[in-house]
């Protein structure tokens, strides 16, 4: 049980500074139209409402690589364990 409320607690933290991370990151020129036509496909059109996709997309990215970040070293450290 001490293991589930470790990994979860170091997800939860790795989840905001992976978004700070990725917020903070310029746009290239290009890759500007990207998060719009994003936010157009689930029906965002203002400038706020392409924000909040913006914000949430990036969120979620975060969280996935925070889970990632966590469930990898713990499967390597595993397996080295067996070894």
């Amino acid at each position: 049980m001490k293991h589930v409320i470790a990994k979860s607690a170091a997800t939860l933290i790795l989840t905001p500074g992976l978004a700070k991370l990725f917020g903070s990151l310029p746009f290239a020129p290009w890759a500007t139209g990207a998060p719009v036509k994003g936010a157009g496909w689930f029906g965002a059109y203002g400038v706020e409402q392409v924000e909040d996709f913006y914000a949430g997309s990036t969120l979620a990215l975060s969280l996935v690589l925070a889970m990632l970040a966590v469930y990898l070293p713990n499967r390597a450290l595993i397996r080295f364990r067996r070894v």
